[in-house]
This record gives structure tokens, C-alpha cells and sequence, in this order.
């Protein structure tokens, strides 16, 4: 539906899916439901002190842009994206808990 221009914000929403994307890569469906018309909520789930307030308002407007990008622009205003964070411990990759620190490391190119 990128760059068509809806007939109005209802039917445009009642079209669309609606997905939570997970860091792994998982997808569901999801729709947040206002009146009678659906709006797009994206969850991003991370863990826990892994980004900084700055990092996690970058992440929404990327993420916000990304659904306009296939949405349409009408869609902005109605558009919710929120960050989930697990506790540190909480997420596991390949039987091994993951931390703050581990996430950093690995991204220094460090093994974790």
C-alpha cells in the first residue's frame, strides 16, 4: 500500500496486518484496535540496560519510518511503537543466558 493515497484511514487500517516483530526474528500478528479501526503496534523487545534512552528513541523513529515506508504516511499519527526489556538472564542464545555485558562485548566484536 506504500505510496497510494487511502480513501480514508478505516479501510486503509481494517486492510493492513499488523505484525510484533521480536528480536530474533520471530513475527506475529498483532492489532491494536481504537474506534472501529485497527493501528500498527510494532514491540521491540531487547534486553535490559543494552541501549540508552537515546538509542531506544532512535530505534522507535526508525521503526516508525519503516511501517510509514509500507503503510503510507496517513498511518504516522496511529503508528505505536514500544520497547519491551527483558531482565538481563532472562533471554537465552544457544542454552547460554545472555547479559548487558555480553550484548556489549558481542557487539565490540568481543566473545561474550
Amino acid at each position: 500500500m506504500a505510496g497510494k493515497s487511502p480513501g480514508n484511514l478505516q479501510t486503509l487500517s481494517k486492510l493492513s496486518e499488523r505484525w510484533t516483530v521480536h528480536n530474533d526474528g520471530r513475527a506475529a500478528p498483532f492489532a491494536a484496535r481504537h474506534g472501529d479501526w485497527q493501528m500498527p503496534l510494532v514491540t521491540v523487545e531487547i534486553i535490559k540496560d543494552v541501549f540508552t534512552p537515546a538509542q531506544k528513541r532512535d530505534i522507535i523513529e526508525k521503526v516508525t519510518e519503516a511501517m510509514i515506508a509500507v503503510e503510507g504516511e496517513a498511518m504516522r499519527g496511529v503508528t505505536w511503537v514500544r520497547i519491551q526489556e527483558i531482565e538481563q538472564g532472562d533471554w537465552g542464545i544457544g542454552g547460554k543466558t545472555l547479559t548487558a555485558a555480553d550484548v556489549h562485548a558481542l557487539a565490540s566484536g568481543q566473545a561474550a
